[in-house]
C-alpha cells in the first residue's frame, strides 16, 4: 500500500488517514464507503470532481461512482470526468496528471486538471481513480502520494465487497448442492416406496407355483392401486412443484360457488379418507369468488391428506365465512398439531416435522404447494394459534380477484 509517512503529514491529513482506514475496516456497503471516503479526503486534498471507473468483462471501463463535490457541481451534467486519463491509467498501469499551464484570466471550468491512479489488485488493474480540479491548483508530489494512498484504501473496499460476493456465492452453491442432494434422497427414497410394494405383490401374484384364493389376489391389487395412486400424486405434486418454483403453474380464473367447491371436494374427500370424519356446515347467502375450482379442491386435498397421515384419521372441521370482499376459510384438524417454532416452515419446499417422519410417508410438497395457490389466488393462509392438540388453518381470499395481485406466470 502506498501509504505516505505518517511523520511528514500535517495533522488534519493524519486524522484524514486514520478515518478513511476505519471506513475502509468498518462499512461494508461499497458505496457509502466511497461516499465517505469522498466526504473525508476533500478538506485535506482539494478536487472538484472524484469518479471510480472499473473494467467491464470486454475490457472497456465503465463509471461505478462518481460525485461532483466543487466547482463542477453546478454544471454537473457538462462536466468533465476524465475518462481518457482514467483509461490512460488503467491501460499503462501508472499514475497519470494532466495539467495544462494555468490561466488566471481563462474559465475556471474549461482548465481541467486531471490526477489518474489505477487501482491495482492481485497484479492487475482493474480500474482506475480519477480525481478532476478546475482552475488549479496544480497537484503537488504530496498531494499525489496522498491520492495514491486513497486510491489503494478504495481497492480494498472493492476488494472486499468482491471476497462477500465471492462468499455469498460458495455459501449459495453449497446450499443449492445440498438442496440438490436433499431432493434427489428424498424423491428416491418417496418413489421407492410405492414402486417396491408394487412390484413385490405383482411380482407375488404372477408366481407360476403359487395357487392364490380370489380374495387374496383382491387384497394385493388393491394394495397396487392404492400404491400406484400414491405414486402418481407424488409426480403430480413435484411437477406443481416445479410449476409453481418457475412461476408456469396454470389457474383458470373464473366465478365459482366457493361453498359448493368445498361440498363437491368433501363428498371425494370422504370416500378417498373413510376413517376421517369431516364437519361441515355450508352457510347461507352468496358465497360467489373468483377462483380456480380445481387448483382450491387440491388445497382442501392436502390439507386432508396430512391429517389421514399423520393422525390416522380423526376429525376435520370446515367452516366459511363469506365478507364483503373476502372469503375465510378455516380448516380445522385433530391431528399431532404443529410446535411453534415450526409455523413458518412448515410451508417451505420440502420441509417436514422432524417427528412426522418415523409416522408416515411424505414429501414435504403438501403445505409448500397449498401456500403457492393461495398466493397466486391474492390470498393468504397461515396457522392459527391452537391450544391443545390440532392445527387450524386460516385461508383468506379476495372474492374479486385483481390482476395485478397475480403471479406472473399465473393464466
Amino acid at each position: 500500500m502506498n501509504e505516505p509517512p505518517r511523520s511528514a503529514l500535517p495533522l488534519n491529513e493524519l486524522q484524514a488517514v486514520y478515518a478513511i482506514s476505519r471506513v475502509v475496516t468498518e462499512t461494508l456497503d461499497v458505496d457509502e464507503a466511497l461516499s465517505e471516503i469522498v466526504r473525508l479526503s476533500r478538506p485535506v486534498f482539494i478536487f472538484d470532481n472524484a469518479v471510480l471507473y472499473l473494467a467491464s468483462e470486454s475490457g472497456t471501463l465503465e463509471p461505478a461512482f462518481a460525485r461532483a463535490i466543487g466547482r463542477g457541481r453546478s454544471s454537473e451534467a457538462d462536466s468533465a470526468w476524465g475518462e481518457a486519463a482514467g483509461l490512460a491509467a488503467f491501460r499503462d498501469v501508472q499514475t497519470v496528471v494532466t495539467q495544462p499551464e494555468p490561466d488566471p484570466g481563462a474559465d475556471r471550468l474549461e482548465q481541467r486538471f486531471f490526477l489518474a491512479l489505477p487501482l491495482l489488485a492481485g497484479g492487475s488493474a482493474i480500474g482506475a481513480l480519477v480525481f478532476v480540479r478546475f482552475g488549479g491548483p496544480t497537484f503537488t508530489k504530496a498531494q499525489i502520494n496522498l491520492a495514491q494512498y486513497i486510491a489503494a484504501h478504495v481497492t480494498q473496499v472493492l476488494e472486499h465487497r468482491r471476497l462477500v460476493e465471492r462468499i455469498g456465492s460458495l455459501e449459495a452453491e453449497r446450499r443449492l448442492s445440498q438442496l440438490q442432494s436433499d431432493f434427489i434422497a428424498t424423491v428416491s427414497h418417496e418413489l421407492k416406496t410405492p414402486l417396491g410394494f408394487i412390484k413385490g405383490y405383482s411380482t407375488t401374484l404372477l408366481r407360476p407355483d403359487a395357487n392364490w384364493k380370489p380374495e387374496d389376489q383382491q387384497e394385493f391389487l388393491s394394495i397396487i392401486d392404492e400404491e400406484a395412486d400414491r405414486l402418481v400424486e407424488l409426480v403430480d405434486n413435484l411437477l406443481d412443484s416445479s410449476r409453481l418454483q418457475n412461476g408456469n403453474l396454470d389457474i383458470d380464473f373464473r366465478p365459482v360457488d366457493l361453498a359448493a367447491v368445498i361440498e363437491e371436494n368433501i363428498e371425494r374427500l370422504r370416500v378417498r379418507f373413510p376413517a376421517l370424519d369431516i364437519q361441515w356446515q355450508a352457510p347461507s347467502g352468496d358465497s360467489t369468488v373468483e377462483a380456480d375450482a380445481r387448483r382450491l379442491g387440491q388445497v382442501l386435498e392436502n390439507l386432508a391428506s396430512n391429517v389421514a397421515k399423520y393422525a390416522g384419521g380423526g376429525s376435520l372441521e370446515i367452516d366459511l365465512q363469506m365478507g364483503e370482499e373476502d372469503a375465510t376459510l378455516r380448516v380445522k384438524d385433530s391431528g399431532p398439531g404443529i410446535p411453534a417454532q415450526h409455523r413458518e416452515q412448515v410451508f417451505e419446499r420440502f420441509y417436514r416435522l422432524p417427528e412426522s417422519k418415523e409416522l408416515a410417508r411424505g414429501s414435504g410438497l403438501g403445505l409448500y404447494i397449498c401456500k403457492q395457490i393461495v398466493l397466486a389466488h391474492g390470498g393468504e393462509i397461515s396457522l392459527a394459534r391452537t391450544k391443545g392438540k390440532g392445527a387450524e388453518f386460516i385461508i383468506q381470499l379476495p372474492r374479486r380477484v385483481r390482476l395485478a395481485e397475480h403471479h406472473e406466470g399465473t393464466k
